[in-house]
């Protein structure tokens, strides 16, 4: 069973509760929207020696999941065998396989010297999930799956 494999399971889903086991997944943290704006609560929970955090939504549905393909923000870089989408080592491999594969994507950047950052992203709509790949200095850094768009 792969991360992108559990999008749109509930948080006590067997599947769910497995995952919180194997990966000794701490805490599940509860948002709510404490300065009444209108946004709808979530529940979050991480896995940062595994290289994973996950967000549920309202209705404690799984619909993201953050990979770190990195060590960044503390956590440890993931196991591209556990994600379930493939990993790319380039922005350029990343869009190439996409158009080679016939995937609707798109792309972006970031270059922002004032606040020293420099990215580029590319996601691809892929049947049940949804894939953004982003890159910070050529490096891939962080896969985000989600259930995909409407």
């Amino acid at each position: 069973m792969t991360l992108a494999n559990l999008l749109g399971k509930t948080l006590k889903d067997e599947e769910i509760l497995r995952l919180f086991e194997n990966y000794q997944v701490g805490d599940v943290v509860y948002g709510f929207d404490r300065l009444r704006e209108g946004t709808e609560d979530e529940y979050w929970a991480e896995a940062k020696m595994a290289g994973f955090a996950i967000r549920f939504d309202q209705n404690q549905v799984l619909r993201t999941v953050f990979c770190y393909a990195s060590a960044i923000e503390g956590f440890k870089p993931i196991s591209a065998s556990d994600v379930g989408v493939p990993f790319f080592s380039s922005f350029e491999d990343a869009v190439d396989a996409a158009k080679a594969a016939g995937v609707r994507h798109s792309t972006g950047h970031v270059d922002d010297p004032l606040l020293g950052l420099k990215s580029s992203w590319v996601r691809r709509e892929c049947g049940e999930a949804s894939a953004h790949y982003e890159f910070r200095d050529g490096k891939l850094v962080l896969v985000t799956l989600s259930c995909p768009l409407p």
